[in-house]
């Protein structure tokens, strides 16, 4: 989100539609305003980490259509609600996980065993 605001003419005034994450990939909606202050309708957008993004009618069609359709079908974290809506939200597998840990370097948090005081 931060890639397109600092690509945009009038950043301030984008409005955003829904925005997920999904297989390290973040997926969503924006309506920015052109060069003359009229906005310019909702674009869909994957964005691909380290600053890549792909958006809909501006980049290759065939590079967006195949990253849409690979990573932004499914939600398994709401980043943002709004209108356009997200796709319903669902459980990952462990090999989804597997890819979500490694694209955003998160590593898992430990619990610690129930039956003490610890925490």
């Amino acid at each position: 989100m931060t890639s397109l605001n600092n690509s945009m003419v009038d950043p301030w005034t984008v409005v955003w539609g829904a925005v997920w994450a999904n297989g390290g990939r973040i997926c969503g909606s924006f309506n920015p305003r052109d060069s003359a202050g009229a906005y310019v309708g909702f674009k869909r957008f994957v964005g691909q980490g380290r600053g890549r993004v792909l958006i809909d009618s501006v980049s290759s069609a065939d590079d967006f259509n195949r990253e849409w359709e690979t990573y932004c079908k499914h939600a398994h974290f709401m980043v943002r609600q709004g209108d356009p809506p997200a796709p319903p939200l669902h459980e990952m597998t462990r090999q989804e996980r597997k890819d979500e840990v490694a694209a955003f370097s998160i590593r898992p948090i430990r619990l610690p065993k129930s039956g003490g005081d610890e925490a």
